[in-house]
């Protein structure tokens, strides 16, 4: 399936990092986002392929753990992929 023949379409990609997270999990395996945008692009023959990451990132002080392996990710999502990470805060998780 084609977009268009002067490849101006858009296409929004809306990534929800718990649920792919838990399905890493159960299957002992990693999603490889740039396979995503990349198979989107071509199945497409889109260029414009816009991708959200839909994720909570706990506030500063509020885990004994370091979050430099997440921040780390972020950036490479964000720099090395041009994702668009949206913040998800436990307020709107709950109400």
């Amino acid at each position: 399936m084609k977009c268009g023949t002067e490849n101006n379409c858009s296409v929004a990609v809306f990534v929800d990092a718990s649920n792919v997270w838990e399905a890493q999990k159960a299957k002992g395996r990693v999603f490889d986002y740039e396979k995503l945008k990349s198979c989107i692009q071509n199945t497409y023959d889109c260029k414009n392929v816009q991708v959200y990451y839909y994720t909570a990132y706990p506030a500063d002080g509020t885990r004994d753990y370091s979050l430099d392996g997440k921040h780390k990710f972020y950036t490479f999502l964000k720099k090395g992929l041009g994702f668009i990470k949206l913040p998800k805060t436990p307020d709107s998780v709950w109400s």
